[in-house]
């Protein structure tokens, strides 16, 4: 339809809407716009010549069209009737708005039928609820996915709402919650306090407390929630008390292991003998758990409470530069002086500390007062030193006990010898000399010379006071030597002695204390053995389990009394009279220093059997270095 077809029937609604601020379109039946008013057209953005004659449709996005086409059929089947709805329009820069129209036919006085809409630009009431609808469903996802559990509750703590995290949390399927009384999760202990925090969450709008509660699972544990309620009553899209619940089983379990983890440290700092420390980057003490003696080490560093810094100036130039090098130190020994004057030994031992960016923030360690440890090493060495000098004695007492057998055993190579010389004079004086002879007795002089000097050797071993010296021996060797220097006292007492050296491997020991052990047996037995008996003395060896070689000696003497027998190896317990009670003491201390041991029992006939181990070498043994 063209301006001027239109214009004639403008008059009619001209004064109804030509000046308000509504937009306005009368369209004929088949959607012609026929006219607009001036708020209409600018609202789009096209002068009013530019619509009029157009298809109203055309201002309508395509996916509306069909929608308003409906509409204006409905105004038209029911003239008069007042037909509302939304949509949105295209303005001439392609822009939308959204708008509200209100429409309905109306019959012209020559009987055509046009309908009159009225339109409200609603854009910015549409756009704020989108995004109400947005903030819902953000809110929505929020809940719904969040790690804390949500409730929604009413005045009576009837359960409104619950969040999917109900199910995670406490075993519940959110529709379990709903229409329960929140009380019903609350451990009895706690209903009290859960009541008045409640009380308190009704008390004031907005208000928002929390606390920590003990919740019933589903499954009956219980478990530790933070709960934080919030009062939203007033709220006309809530009308609840929101109760946000948090997980803090994991937070309260790993705090009471904390707390009982200080506890053990503090009842170990408190009954521990040893004292910590820690000290700054300058190595000035700023901690000492032990605040009594050794309190006046805060704020001091370890060499300015020392009492030995001029006697053992090397050891203290080397640990300060352990210090310096920011190295852990373990055991570091020296004499610090207490508040009161007096001096104690100190163990300690410490670590450096850093911070996270590696600076170095001083050391922490432990310390030990070892003066007691130190005054008893310092007693046992005193001890041990009596000891061997005793053991030294008890071999000398055993030689002179020997005097005669080894006078007879010297006696023997040095008659020996007067008797070769003798011989080969006679050999020399012969004409002509006999040479080849000569040579012999010479030879045999020479051997026998010899076999007395090694008796010799063993009897000064045996007698002198010579550091202690671990080597790698057989046993039966050893055992051999001593039998050679006793054979005159065995032979003097009519003892028949047997030996069963079995092939067995070396061992690791002194040669001469050993001997001093085996020396004292062979004597013992000796003694042991009456005059009107059977005297025999049997002194084997065997291999035990592959790691251990057992040395015996067995008499045929009167045995032992069951009643004494694990007594003879105590200090100064003696069966002899007149005997001091040493030599079988000092038989166990040498073989339990080679790692053995040495017991006494009855022979399975008649006599007794005393009997000790020692291991098998297999790696090379420092020597003690201890002199006896």
């Amino acid at each position: 339809m063209t301006e001027n077809a239109a214009r004639p029937d403008e008059a009619e609604w001209r004064e109804f809407f030509e000046h308000s601020p509504l937009m306005y379109f009368v369209v004929d039946a088949d959607g012609t716009v026929l006219s607009v008013n001036d708020s209409g057209a600018a609202e789009l953005g096209y002068h009013i010549d530019e619509l009029v004659g157009q298809p109203v449709l055309e201002v309508f996005p395509g996916s509306e069209r069909e929608r308003v086409r409906r509409n204006l059929d409905l105004c038209l089947e029911r003239p008069g009737q007042l037909n509302t709805w939304e949509a949105q329009k295209i303005r001439k820069d392609g822009t939308t708005l959204w708008v509200g129209e209100s429409a309905k036919a109306v019959e012209r006085a020559h009987g055509d039928v046009v309908v009159l809409i009225a339109c409200e630009n609603i854009t910015k009431r549409k756009r704020a609820e989108d995004a109400v609808r947005e903030s819902a469903k953000r809110f929505r996802a929020l809940i719904e996915h969040a790690f804390d559990v949500v409730l929604l509750l009413d005045r009576d703590w009837g359960v409104l709402y619950a969040s999917p995290s109900a199910e995670r949390v406490l075993g519940y399927a959110p529709r379990e919650l709903v229409g329960r009384n929140a009380l019903d999760l609350v451990h009895p202990d706690q209903l009290e306090g859960a009541r008045a925090q409640f009380a308190t969450a009704l008390a004031s709008e907005h208000s928002v407390t929390t606390s920590e509660r003990l919740l019933q699972h589903k499954y009956g544990k219980w478990l530790w929630a933070e709960t934080t309620m919030t009062n939203l009553l007033a709220e006309p899209s809530v009308r609840a008390i929101i109760v946000n619940l948090r997980d803090i089983t994991g937070r309260k379990q790993a705090e009471k292991a904390l707390r009982e983890s200080e506890q053990r440290f503090r009842d170990y700092t408190d009954t521990a003998s040893d004292w910590f420390w820690e000290s700054g980057p300058d190595h000035r003490f700023t901690v000492s758990s032990q605040d009594s003696a050794y309190g006046r080490a805060l704020g001091a560093t370890r060499w300015e409470l020392a009492a030995d810094l001029d006697e053992e100036p090397e050891k203290w130039r080397t640990h300060r530069a352990t210090l310096s090098a920011h190295k852990p130190f373990r055991d570091f020994m020296y004499k610090a002086r207490l508040s009161n004057g007096s001096t104690i030994d100190v163990s300690i031992s410490g670590k450096p500390v850093f911070d996270p960016d590696g600076r170095f923030l001083g050391y922490r360690g432990v310390a030990t007062d070892v003066s007691d440890s130190v005054r008893a090493d310092k007693a046992e060495r005193a001890l041990l030193d009596v000891r061997m000098e005793l053991a030294r004695v008890s071999r000398i007492t055993s030689l002179g006990a020997l005097t005669a057998s080894i006078a007879h055993e010297i006696n023997q190579p040095l008659t020996a010898v007067i008797i070769n010389a003798g011989a080969g004079l006679r050999w020399l004086k012969s004409e002509p000399p006999n040479l080849e002879e000569v040579r012999q007795m010479l030879e045999r002089i020479r051997g026998d010379g010899a076999r007395a000097g090694d008796i010799i050797g063993r009897i000064r071993s045996l007698a002198r006071k010579t550091p202690v010296k671990l080597d790698q021996l057989d046993i039966n060797e050893a055992i051999r030597e001593v039998i050679a220097l006793t054979r005159g006292e065995i032979a003097h007492s009519r003892v028949t002695l047997r030996t069963q050296l079995a092939e067995v491997g070396s061992i690791h020991g002194d040669r001469v204390q050993l001997q001093q052990v085996i020396l004292n047996l062979i004597l013992n037995a000796i003694e042991a053995m009456g005059e009107n008996e059977p005297r025999d003395l049997l002194i084997e060896t065997r291999e035990k389990d592959g790691r251990n070689i057992i040395v015996s000696v067995s008499d045929s003497g009167p045995g032992l009394d069951p009643a004494i027998v694990d007594r003879i190896f105590e200090p100064f317990y003696s069966t002899k009279q007149g005997g001091i009670g040493i030599g079988l003491s000092i038989c166990r201390s040498i073989i339990e220093a080679h790692e053995g041991k040495i017991w006494a029992g009855q022979n399975a006939g008649r006599g007794s059997m005393f009997q000790f181990t020692l291991p098998i070498a297999n790696t090379p043994v420092e020597a003690s270095g201890r002199s006896q």
